[in-house]
């Protein structure tokens, strides 16, 4: 296989570890769907390949880095519009009905919540220190939950986010960063007023799901990906940011059934499954 230079790793999530160490150890470049594993003692393992690895490139999906709209916030933040950031609101919103591949996705938190953690991490620059989370189940009652109220602690900065499963308008994604002199908002609602009502029938467009929601991010993530296996620099999420967001959703996932915020780092049990 010396024609093959680079290997995209879009398996199921609890067979990550597996077949990103395998890639990495046959010495290819890696793409690895988010997240890198359901776990962060499999995360661990996936590092440790591509550390022993010192030229091969290895990155994680995470498609919000790749998305325009995502970008100008960033680069809004960085160039210093809002002041110092301090604070993320986010809701992340689609028609995600409980399913059975949920139990090899790492669960909803796991699976959905990824994203959310890893852009309040990218756009506060500061690292997830306790999680604690409120969830609820609205529509799916035999789900372990449906809704989730997730609040994280930063290095001086705090994030919340809602995760739904049951918007059945389609996807809705929104993203306020606060920050000492305003903020800058993200929000497809289109809103016209004080008051938007939102259902099926609602002239407010969203998108079925993410593949509609962030097509172009899709392709320019495939672009950036090349460039720098290429050896060029190019926005990507590492390993690194990946074991970040595995972290956080770690203890979010446990701290559905614990009282009070949990340490990010742990490998928390899951009951649900396999940590």
């Amino acid at each position: 296989m010396d024609d093959v230079e680079a290997v995209l790793v879009c398996s199921r999530t609890v067979d990550h570890v597996e077949h990103a160490t395998a890639v990495l150890g046959a010495g290819k470049h890696l793409l690895l769907e988010k997240p890198g594993a359901i776990g962060t003692g499999g995360q661990t393992r996936i590092r440790e390949a591509a550390a022993a690895q010192p030229g091969v490139v290895a990155r994680v999906a995470y498609h919000r880095r790749h998305d325009a709209r995502f970008r100008e916030l960033a680069r809004l933040i960085a160039e210093g519009a809002i002041g110092r950031p301090f604070a993320i609101q986010m809701e992340s919103r689609e028609n995600f009905p409980p399913g059975p591949d949920d139990l090899a996705a790492g669960g909803f938190l796991m699976d959905v919540g990824v994203h959310d953690f890893d852009t309040a991490r990218w756009l506060l620059g500061a690292e997830p220190q306790t999680v604690a989370v409120a969830s609820q189940r609205a529509l799916y009652m035999d789900a372990d939950l449906d809704q989730a109220y997730v609040t994280i602690e930063l290095d001086g900065a705090m994030a919340f986010t809602h995760l739904a499963r049951t918007n059945t308008v389609g996807m809705d994604i929104r993203c306020e960063v606060l920050g000492e002199d305003g903020s800058v908002v993200f929000d497809r609602s289109r809103r016209r007023g004080e008051i938007t009502l939102l259902t099926a029938g609602s002239d407010a467009v969203f998108a079925a799901d993410c593949r509609d929601f962030f097509a172009q991010a899709y392709a320019r993530q495939m672009d950036d990906f090349e460039s720098a296996c290429r050896g060029q620099a190019a926005p990507n999420a590492t390993l690194e940011d990946d074991r970040w967001a595995v972290a956080t959703a770690v203890a979010a996932r446990a701290a559905v059934t614990r009282e009070g915020p949990l340490p990010v780092g742990p490998d928390w049990p899951w009951p649900d499954g396999q940590p």
